[in-house]
Order: C-alpha cells, then structure tokens, then sequence
C-alpha cells in the first residue's frame, strides 16, 4: 500500500498501535511525517481544554447544510474522538450530540462510517 492510499482510519490504527508498541497484521508503507504529524496535533489538542469544547460544540445539531459536511476531512475531531475523550471526559454527552447528528446527516453518517471501517479492518495484533 502506498502513502496516498492511507487513509484517516487506517492512519490512526497504526498511530493507536505505536502509541501501544504494538503491530499491525499488514505491512504499510507510510510517510512517517504523517503520522508524527497526527501524533503532534493529538498532544496539541489533549492539553488544549479550549479548543476540545470548541469543536464538541461545533458539532452540527441537525443536518450540514454546507457542501462541506462537518466530518469530511475533520482530523482534528477523529483524533479528539479516539485518542483523547476516552481518557479524559465523560463522553455520554459529546456521544449523544454526534449520534443526533449523524442520524440527522448522512453525508456525515458516511464520513464516520469510512473513518470507522478503515479503523477497524487496519488489524492490529
């Protein structure tokens, strides 16, 4: 697989994994800059309270009304998401906010699908 297949979901599974000293079952070719980029701005946001509830609130309430939907591209909030509200916050209320949404948008509901599906099918062992 080569740098420009890698996708958000795949490069959080082998980001999640090193984090953890572990593998992942497949073998990627990576551009190492990518990932310590995504390591940099994980640690940049977990000790930034601020900007965490700034993009929990900007989460839409009902559809996305742009032709950009909110998770399109929205690193910051998938590494928020898996990295660093697990640990930190009780997230029964962010989760409450993304599913109203995500039931109300299905552009997005798509965008988290594909995050989630190369997340979960990047095997880590």
């Amino acid at each position: 697989m080569n740098v420009a297949s890698l996708t958000l979901g795949q490069a959080m599974a082998i980001l999640e994994a090193e984090l953890q000293n572990k593998k992942t079952k497949e073998s990627y070719t990576i551009d190492e800059s990518y990932l310590k980029d995504l390591h940099h701005r994980t640690k940049a946001l977990a000790s930034d309270t601020n900007a965490i509830q700034n993009l929990i609130q900007s989460i839409p309430t009902h559809t996305c009304f742009s032709e950009q939907p909110f998770l399109a591209e929205n690193v910051d909030f998938f590494l928020v998401y898996f990295f660093i509200l697990p640990t930190k916050h009780d997230i029964t209320f962010i989760c409450e906010r993304l599913w109203k949404h995500l039931n109300d948008c299905y552009r997005c509901f798509q965008a988290y699908a594909e995050v989630m599906r190369d997340y979960c099918n990047t095997h880590i062992t």
